[in-house]
């Protein structure tokens, strides 16, 4: 019986020792936790899988079949036969996230998959969420190929990308693939 209380002691004890050495107490790791859920994670939250959409889609084309044409999938891209969307002059793709995130990068994959030159966009994205409603974080009439956005630490529900002047090809905004995260 003094064998079972002593060996119950020393776990105690190191149990003890462990958390006073450790690198977080419980009241920070309960904040990082926090912090974690509403950073979604740390994983893409501008994903189908992760409960965003595409709230105005019936104004948007989808070319590419239904699990293939969205720029929220999760997919291998397949761009024979299409795999993307596509909006004209000044008109919004908007993305509706599952709930208020905290992100600070915005990564837009756009086509450019022309033979004699690259394709650039001109482009604006705004965001909506906690306390802002449609602040404009980029601007660029030289957007090409995947474009990384970052800004500052962001409560955002929402996602707006407005196809201001085109392509330099022609009238269209076409992308591939749409993601939303906090990174380091």
């Amino acid at each position: 019986m003094k064998l079972i209380y002593l060996s119950l002691y020393l776990i105690f004890q190191n149990v003890e020792t462990m958390n006073s050495v450790a690198k977080y107490n419980i009241t920070q790791l309960d904040q990082l936790k926090q912090k974690s859920i509403i950073r979604g994670e740390y994983k893409d939250v501008a994903q189908e899988s992760a409960g965003a959409i595409i709230s105005n889609a019936r104004s948007v084309g989808f070319v590419g079949g239904l699990k293939n044409s969205s720029p929220l999938r999760n997919a291998i891209y397949y761009m024979i036969s299409g795999g993307y969307c596509y909006v004209g002059l000044s008109q919004f793709i908007i993305i509706d996230l599952l709930q208020t995130y905290e992100i600070n990068t915005i990564k837009i994959w756009l086509y450019d998959r022309d033979p004699t030159f690259i394709r650039t966009y001109d482009i604006q994205i705004f965001a909506s969420g906690l306390g802002i409603n449609d602040q404009l974080i980029y601007e660029s009439n030289n957007s090409k190929s995947v474009t990384i956005i970052k800004f500052s630490d962001t409560l955002i529900k929402q996602i707006k990308i407005k196809n201001r002047n085109g392509s330099s090809l022609d009238q269209w905004l076409v992308i591939l693939k749409i993601q939303a995260f906090y990174a380091f």
